[in-house]
């Protein structure tokens, strides 16, 4: 009985990995294009702007930020540092 649960358990294990696996590689999935960024300029710093960085999508454009932390400031108040993009 014992042995029959630890199989039972490994299958569901080996199952769960292999489900996981096959979405990895599934190309439905996985993006097709990265959005152009608007700016070169980080717009909080206005230091050149890291394609690493997460971006933000505002009034149907995609910000770039030169790091994490002006992507929180610019959150916070987009008009105010939308203003240095113009």
């Amino acid at each position: 009985m014992k042995l029959l649960v630890v199989a039972a358990g490994l299958i569901l294990v080996l199952s769960v990995f292999a489900g996981v696996h096959v979405l990895a590689d599934d190309p439905t999935t996985a993006p097709t294009t990265q959005p152009m960024i608007y700016n070169k300029i980080c717009p909080v710093t206005r230091e050149a702007v890291d394609p690493k960085v997460p971006t933000v999508q505002y009034k149907g454009l995609t910000i770039g930020f030169c790091c994490e932390d002006c992507v929180k400031d610019f959150k916070a108040d987009p008009e105010k540092y939308m203003a240095n993009l113009k």
